[in-house]
This record gives C-alpha cells, sequence and structure tokens, in this order.
C-alpha cells in the first residue's frame, strides 16, 4: 500500500457534427473531433450514406486522422428480424497498403 499522492492526465474529447439528407434514401455528414492530451490530436471525417431498402444500408467515410489523410472508411448494417448485423472499418486503406497506415479498427457485431 502506499498513501502518497500523484497526478495523473485525462483525455478531453470534443466532437461536432452534423448530417443534411439529400432525399429520402440519402445523406451526408461531417464530424469533427478533438483529442486533448499533451496537444491536440484532430480529426475530420465526411461521410455518405444510403439506404437500399428498410433492411439494408452502407456508408462510405473519408477522413482525416492520426495525421494522415489516407484514411477511408465503409460500414453497413442489415436488419434481420429482431437482430441488427453491422461492420464497421474506419480505415479501410489499411488492409491493402498497411506501411501507410497508423491505425487500424474493424468491428463486426450481431
Amino acid at each position: 500500500k502506499s498513501y502518497e499522492s500523484y497526478k495523473t492526465k485525462l483525455v478531453s474529447r470534443t466532437y461536432l457534427s452534423g448530417k443534411m439528407k439529400l432525399n429520402e434514401k440519402s445523406a451526408v455528414s461531417v464530424l469533427a473531433y478533438g483529442e486533448f492530451f499533451d496537444g491536440v490530436q484532430p480529426a475530420v471525417a465526411l461521410a455518405y450514406s444510403r439506404k437500399f431498402n428498410k433492411k439494408f444500408e452502407a456508408s462510405f467515410t473519408y477522413s482525416y486522422k492520426n495525421r494522415s489523410w489516407f484514411n477511408i472508411g465503409m460500414g453497413w448494417s442489415l436488419k434481420a428480424g429482431p437482430f441488427q448485423i453491422y461492420a464497421v472499418g474506419d480505415n479501410l486503406s489499411a488492409l491493402f497498403l498497411p506501411y501507410l497506415s497508423k491505425s487500424l479498427v474493424y468491428q463486426l457485431k450481431v
């Protein structure tokens, strides 16, 4: 046990986003993000989403993140009865050009 005091920094994050419907099936959005920890780590993303029918939707993103302009993302969701299945990747270029990538995060949930 130790009863000595200590200090640690906490990460602060700020998000600002907007979305505009182009029509009943399509929309564009923008997201600005800042992470504050020993300086500022900014990110900005542009996205296009499209509903193909009541069950399937897809989205495509282009972003500046981790000091790189080479971030292309994609996601899709499928409603299957009481379940929603989706997959999201925010840096698809890392699959093909890993030497240009600084991060890689993928999710698949059912």
